[in-house]
C-alpha cells in the first residue's frame, strides 16, 4: 500500500486554503477593484506647501488631518490633501 508523503499533503492543504481565502476576499459589491470605502461623492481639500521657509530652513510640513500626496522637487513644494466629505 502506498503512503501519502506529509510534505505533499501540507502543500496541497496550503494551496487549497490560499485559493479559498483569495476567492473570499472580494464581494459582489466591489466595483473595479476599488476599496468599498471609496465612492465618487468624496470631496477633498488640497494644499501646496513649500519645503523651505523664507530663511531657507526646512519647514515642518503638513497640517493635522492632511495626508501627503506628492512633491515637486523643481518647485520645492509638496502636495497635501484632506477629505472634507
Amino acid at each position: 500500500m502506498k503512503k501519502i508523503d506529509l510534505k505533499s499533503a501540507l502543500i496541497g492543504v496550503f494551496a487549497t486554503t490560499t485559493v479559498m481565502l483569495s476567492l473570499g476576499a472580494t464581494g459582489s459589491q466591489d466595483e473595479r477593484a476599488i476599496s468599498p470605502s471609496w465612492d465618487d461623492s468624496q470631496k477633498w481639500e488640497w494644499t501646496i506647501l513649500p519645503f523651505v521657509d523664507a530663511s531657507g530652513n526646512l519647514k515642518k510640513i503638513g497640517d493635522p488631518g492632511y495626508e501627503f500626496v506628492g512633491c515637486n522637487q523643481d518647485l520645492r513644494t509638496s502636495i497635501w490633501r484632506k477629505r472634507i466629505k
